[in-house]
């Protein structure tokens, strides 16, 4: 059978992108289009490797959950090695997944067609074909992955805050529930984590936002010698009337746009969102 490269290339660079896309709903991170196409391409490559010269057994599935680490590291934002692990882990059990379910429609239907070689598919397509399989599947899985019809869903936004000379990047979710506002200049407040904030912040300012918890707000305020920290009244649920520290940025880029109106709010904990993001843009 003649194999040709860029068929195989582009097979597996659109099945890495449907399993990397799979890996990012199911395990809560926020899917942002460039760095999937980034690991896609790099899981093209590494599978055309892999498919002229195939590892076999256990050595073969320690690469083969190397690559996963690999394509995980450059697809999603990983705090933790546990998570990274966790990822890797989901991207091996689903490629798994995926491959017995090839090996079963191949043997159901009796076709030729399809090879499998040291567990890199490839069938012999024209890329027309492919292109055009890949749109279907993709339009399939974002059906799929939808949480509600006709409701607007949360999106992912890469946000990067200046202050000074100093830029710092989060992963924000865009929440059309945060209607929190500064009451004076009636801006945006962006929920964000302390620990992203803090290549933008002074030794001093650091060391004081160490002790920020929900409740001490005013006083950790009082330990930043600085116009540009402030306090914001805001209502949760359970505390109807409480004090959030925040801080005015110099410059914030929203997906690459400049944006003039929003101040950010500082979260003294870790934020939980199902996409695995750092900060709440309203």
């Amino acid at each position: 059978m003649v194999v040709y490269l860029d068929i195989l290339f582009f097979l597996n660079f659109g099945i890495n992108y449907l399993l990397l896309r799979c890996v990012g709903r199911l395990g809560g991170k926020a899917c942002f289009a460039p760095r999937l196409l980034l690991s896609a391409a790099l899981g093209g490559v590494l599978s055309a490797v892999l498919f002229f010269a195939p590892a076999q057994g256990l050595w073969g599935l320690f690469i083969k959950a190397l690559c996963c680490l690999l394509l995980c590291l450059t697809a999603f934002s990983i705090r933790s090695p546990g998570e990274a692990l966790r990822l890797s882990l989901l991207l091996l059990s689903v490629t798994m997944a995926m491959g017995g379910g090839v090996m079963a429609l191949t043997a159901l239907s009796g076709s030729q067609r399809i090879w499998v070689r040291g567990g890199v598919p490839y069938v012999h397509l024209p890329i027309q074909s492919l292109l055009l399989s890949f749109g279907a599947a993709y339009v399939l899985l974002s059906l799929a992955f939808s949480a509600r019809r006709g409701e607007r869903r949360a999106a992912p936004a890469r946000v990067k805050i200046c202050v000074g000379n100093q830029w710092a990047e989060v992963h924000a979710l865009r929440d059309t529930g945060n209607l929190l506002r500064d009451p004076m200049s009636q801006k945006r407040v962006m929920v964000v984590e302390k620990s992203c904030l803090a290549p933008l912040l002074s030794r001093e300012e650091r060391q004081a936002l160490e002790h920020l918890r929900g409740d001490n707000g005013p006083e950790v305020f009082e330990r930043l010698h600085s116009r540009r920290f402030l306090l914001l009244p805001y209502q949760a649920v359970g505390q109807p009337g409480a004090l959030l520290l925040a801080m005015k940025p110099d410059k914030m880029l929203v997906d690459g746009r400049e944006e003039n109106e929003v101040i950010i709010g500082i979260a003294p904990g870790r934020i939980s969102t199902p996409e695995g993001c750092q900060a709440i843009l309203g």
